[in-house]
């Protein structure tokens, strides 16, 4: 039997923020926690915040399966670039890789030292959904 994450790999963007809608998948199939839906906050850490106090900040480096990877990508805003929002997500597959998807493209696991990943969050194990 392969690993939890090899059956979420080279799966469709889908949705307003698939890195978003992928994150929540996962979660919910494999934790049994509903994250909510990307249309109830304008970014991750939004989400986030909605359960501040269920989630810790881990470490980069600590990091294990499930955490969620916060990640800095350049995003236009009214046509400006900014550089240094976070607004991309992804969960941690083992440590030091995440797994991740970007709209338009498959799902994949990448090295955490190749993205710009800002912050690690751990949830709150054994909420159920």
């Amino acid at each position: 039997m392969g690993h939890w994450a090899d059956r979420y790999v080279g799966l469709p963007a889908e949705g307003k923020r698939p890195c978003w809608m992928l994150v929540r998948q996962i979660w919910h199939e494999q934790l049994r926690f509903l994250l909510p839906r990307y249309d109830e906050f304008d970014n991750p850490q939004e989400a986030i915040s909605l359960n501040e106090e269920g989630f810790v900040a881990v470490p980069i480096g600590l990091e294990q399966a499930y955490d969620i990877a916060l990640m800095k990508e350049p995003i236009k805003v009214k046509g400006k670039v900014h550089h240094h929002l976070e607004s991309h997500v992804g969960i941690v597959a083992a440590r030091g890789l995440v797994l991740h998807v970007h709209e338009g493209e498959f799902s994949r696991i990448t090295p955490i030292k190749d993205l710009s990943v800002s912050r690690i969050f751990r949830g709150p194990w054994g909420v159920l959904a």
